[in-house]
């Protein structure tokens, strides 16, 4: 039966009450996971409230839980690092005590290895740093909250594996003709449901369908910006194939994921107007909200809040400054039922030269000076 808006209204608020009081017994930003049986309400509705209620990871402060170069560098032999890339690329040069776990299998691992446990710190490393995001997210959710993603992954290790990012600074967008961006300030559309989401025959329980879920995702194919694969995988996109098919389809939901800094980024260009994609929606990922308190955000993803004007037919295209946030974001709406991909490289392939004029977003462009070149061990 579909859901009138009178319905999704009380349901949004439902799951909102239901938060406060479970957020007593169960807000613990280090609480694992514990059997809460399917009782009433859709899977989709109990499943985001479950998570909403067990650290609320993508709207907590602790998003997204990246790690430079220099800090994993300084805590070798501390930390303990796994390498989700191919092994042709791991066998080629990684960090040293780095181990090669496909992501498919990063689950399994973690829970026999009692990662949470035996290590500090936990890297998943990539090339770009755009499949560590999505698999760090995941693992996050699972509860390892010791678990950080190598921010823009190998290239900035060393200039031996800095080719993706090297070759992905790109203003493909510049060059549209007039028409696919402009500086409108779209709306979030009104609320709508939730998506749904199948549940495996037998299952009990919330953990179990958070499980199996996550090691679904886990096993989907990411092509990240530099990988050979398709334009179009399960988790991501070209911008190239975005911008010529994409970008004005009526059964695509367009998100920039980020601040009114990118958002905008074309007004700090003199002369130019053309800011985002057309018909693309702003969503705020966490932010302070206050000086005083770091660790109380504001956030566009609550069930509370924002989360139901995600249209639930459409596919959702998701940029960031880097695509790493992104990939962030669409592990998480991928987990509740979403159909969302990743545009790859984020901004940085669409407007490379417009992100370098402004002081705010500087720190979000790769740059090539900040390439370590920390030495690196070759084989298996």
């Amino acid at each position: 039966m579909k859901k009138t808006i009178n319905h999704l209204m009380s349901t949004r608020v439902v799951i909102a009450l239901l938060i406060p009081t479970l957020s007593l017994i169960y807000s613990c930003i280090d609480d694992k996971i514990i059997n809460i049986g399917i009782g009433t309400g859709s899977s989709t509705e109990q499943l985001v409230t479950y998570l909403e209620t067990h650290g609320d990871y993508i709207n907590s402060y602790l998003f997204p839980s990246l790690v430079s170069v220099n800090t994993v560098q300084a805590n070798l032999g501390k930390y303990h690092v796994i390498d989700i890339r191919p092994d042709y690329e791991f066998e080629a040069g990684h960090i040293p005590g780095a181990i090669n776990v496909k992501s498919e299998a990063l689950l399994d691992y973690a829970e026999m290895n009692s990662i949470e446990k035996n290590y500090q710190v936990v890297v998943i490393v990539s090339s770009t740093g755009e499949h560590s995001g999505y698999c760090t997210l995941l693992l996050r959710v699972a509860g390892y909250n010791n678990v950080f993603s190598l921010n823009f992954g190998m290239s900035y290790w060393h200039t031996d594996f800095a080719d993706a990012w090297m070759n992905g600074l790109d203003t493909l967008a510049i060059s549209l003709e007039d028409g696919f961006f402009d500086n409108i300030d779209y709306p979030m559309p009104p609320l709508g449901p939730l998506p749904d989401i199948e549940v495996p025959e037998n299952n009990e329980s919330l953990d179990e369908l958070l499980k199996h879920r996550i090691k679904m995702l886990l096993a989907k194919e990411f092509v990240e910006g530099g990988d050979i694969g398709s334009d179009v995988s399960e988790c991501s996109i070209s911008a190239e194939i975005f911008l010529s098919s994409y970008i004005l389809k009526d059964d695509v939901f367009m998100i920039c994921y980020s601040d009114r800094y990118l958002y905008n980024a074309g007004e700090f260009i003199p002369g130019e107007y053309r800011f985002h994609p057309v018909n693309c929606v702003l969503y705020f990922p966490p932010m302070p909200a206050s000086r005083e308190d770091y660790t109380k955000v504001t956030s566009t993803f609550r069930s509370s809040q924002d989360l139901q004007t995600l249209p639930a037919d459409k596919e959702i295209i998701i940029y960031s400054y880097s695509g790493q946030r992104s990939a962030f974001l669409v592990a998480y709406l991928q987990l509740i039922g979403y159909n969302a991909r990743s545009i790859r490289f984020g901004a940085s392939k669409l407007i490379s030269t417009h992100m370098k004029s402004h002081p705010n977003i500087i720190p979000f462009v790769f740059n090539p000076f900040r390439i370590m070149n920390y030495d690196y061990e070759s084989g298996g």
